[in-house]
């Protein structure tokens, strides 16, 4: 019994060539907990993670189109 098509390769594997040392070991870079340094703030708050400092809330009245429109009327 045959399969109906031919088994037919997806895509082609690119070997890697990765650097030795005289010993024949590959070279690695250094691992992530050295080459990054540690985040500063908590996970689950913006502060510490925004660019600038958290802006203040201003309070605006809900009507402000309105009341612009009837002292530019007057």
């Amino acid at each position: 019994m045959n399969p109906a098509y031919k088994h037919m390769k997806e895509f082609d594997y690119v070997k890697r060539i990765r650097p030795k040392d005289e010993n024949g070991k590959v070279i690695f870079g250094p691992p992530n907990i050295i080459a990054n340094p540690a985040k500063k703030g908590h996970f689950s708050s913006t502060i510490g993670h925004l660019i600038g400092p958290v802006p203040q809330h201003m309070n605006e009245p809900y009507d402000l189109a309105r009341l612009l429109n009837k002292v530019q009327l007057l």
